[in-house]
């Protein structure tokens, strides 16, 4: 902050560039730091941590209600679940609460397959697929004129750039 006001000149793009951070960051760090009334320690790292973390919002009895329903139709999904425990409980409960009492006791019929498909799962979310990003080129004819198209193929977003040629005609 001081190299902001001396050296810097009251620059923050230059500030930001010499320190090699963003712009963005460097005016977050001088917010914090103003605010607390030019206090060093507010410069120190902060938690990352979320502020709130949900709690366990399933009861004891719908939990043992769940899981007695799970036994006896082990099969069913939670939405028949869900429909089930309304006739049987005349109670509202979400497919959301059911489904975290099937994997928080592991309540699946067949137990080595759901282990299987949570490793799978698992080693997804480390090594996410490669996408491919090849340029396919095609012709069109519209209005006697000929289109060139090029069309980008890029995960989430796509470019389209055409060339008009006049008709030979």
């Amino acid at each position: 902050m001081v190299f902001y006001y001396t050296a810097g000149k009251e620059n923050a793009a230059q500030t930001a560039k010499h320190f090699g951070i963003s712009r963005k960051t460097f005016h977050k760090w001088s917010r914090r730091f103003k605010d607390s009334k030019y206090n060093i320690q507010s410069l120190a790292d902060q938690s990352k941590a979320p502020r709130h973390k949900r709690n366990w919002e399933v009861t004891l009895i719908q939990e043992e209600r769940i899981r007695r329903l799970r036994n006896r139709y082990p099969y069913y999904g939670k939405k028949k679940l869900e429909v089930l425990y309304k006739k049987e409980y005349s109670e509202e409960i979400s497919t959301w609460k059911i489904e975290r009492v099937i994997r928080r006791y592991k309540l699946y019929p067949d137990q080595k397959k759901a282990e299987k498909t949570a490793r799978k799962r698992a080693r997804a979310c480390q090594k996410p697929k490669k996408r491919i990003t090849s340029q396919h080129t095609y012709l069109t004819k519209l209005n006697d004129d000929v289109i060139l198209g090029s069309l980008y193929m890029l995960p989430f977003s796509f470019s389209f750039v055409t060339l008009n040629f006049p008709s030979s005609s």
